[in-house]
């Protein structure tokens, strides 16, 4: 009995901006996640499709042809290379027509993009059957079924706020149905936010505007969502000794093939002179404190 056998031959696919989840009804985590792109890199004149990113090992001056623009599915032949490998040996290794598809599609989708869907789905992988939906209707019944296993009482509506690579969605969620005209979209996400990091740096230090997988994998590895502002902001505008502040060592690709946040060397040396500094102040102010007060 083969996996997809198992599952009911049901696929699951969640296709993002960014990266594809992929796996199995009935599987809590997806068995893959693959980037939703080809790649063609110009040190080892090689073309990585889909799951065959994994292997690239130079990703500097990448050029990226990516399947969503703007959070929908546009570019319809890297998307079916993608899904090939998906659906490839490599990946789920199922028989298309044998399977049904579960996919999501982002909310208020053109009738033209889930026509082309259909098309795609259906004569190109030959599934048997499509259930399309927006994911953030999805993650909904996933917090439903987590209620329901702990025996918790279910709420009357629920907002999903969902932040993507290429957009942000504010879904508003009642009696297990999107509400269509309350659906919000804001055009940042992931994507933006290295694509302005690129620019500051390029503007304040070194041009690295062809190198989006290493600005991205900064900002991955560095960034956070401030819980406190005015204190970050405060903290950073500390020109030496900062407590935010952290050093990124650049991938050279030779013997680095992967940048990574240098380690925070506490000079312990250093800490005992301060400290040591401090009572010899404090035991010359208890003089000289003293010495007033015999004064006065």
């Amino acid at each position: 009995v083969t996996m997809a056998q198992a599952a009911g031959t049901i696929v699951v696919l969640d296709n993002g901006g960014h990266t594809c989840k992929a796996g199995f009804a009935g599987q809590v985590d997806p068995k893959r996640i693959v980037p939703n792109l080809i790649a063609k890199s110009k040190a080892e004149r090689k073309t990585f499709v889909g799951d065959q990113f994994d292997a690239c090992t130079d990703f500097s001056g990448l050029q990226y042809r990516l399947a969503l623009e703007k959070g929908y599915p546009i570019n319809w032949e890297t998307e079916a290379e993608v899904w090939t490998r998906i659906f490839g040996k490599d990946v789920l290794a199922v028989n298309t027509a044998d399977c049904r598809l579960m996919l999501s599609t982002p909310p208020l989708c053109p009738s033209s993009i889930l026509a082309t869907i259909n098309e795609i789905v259906f004569e190109h992988f030959n599934f048997q059957s499509l259930c399309s939906a927006c994911p953030q209707l999805l993650a909904s019944y996933a917090q439903q079924a987590e209620l329901e296993a702990r025996s918790e009482p279910q709420p009357a509506a629920t907002l999903v706020v969902d932040c993507g690579f290429s957009s942000t969605h504010i879904v508003p969620i009642f009696d297990a149905q999107a509400i269509n005209f309350g659906i919000r979209r804001l055009a940042v996400g992931g994507k933006v936010l290295t694509n302005h990091l690129k620019q500051v740096i390029s503007h304040r230090q070194w041009n690295v505007m062809d190198e989006t997988h290493m600005i991205n994998d900064v900002k991955e590895q560095m960034c956070y969502v401030s819980l406190d502002l005015a204190a970050d902001l405060r903290a950073a505008a500390v020109r030496r000794g900062s407590a935010i502040t952290r050093e990124f060592v650049m991938p050279d690709y030779i013997h680095v093939t992967r940048g990574y946040v240098k380690p925070v060397v506490v000079d312990v040396d250093a800490d005992a002179s301060a400290d040591a500094s401090a009572d010899a102040a404090g035991d010359r102010g208890g003089c000289s404190g003293a010495a007033d007060g015999a004064g006065a």
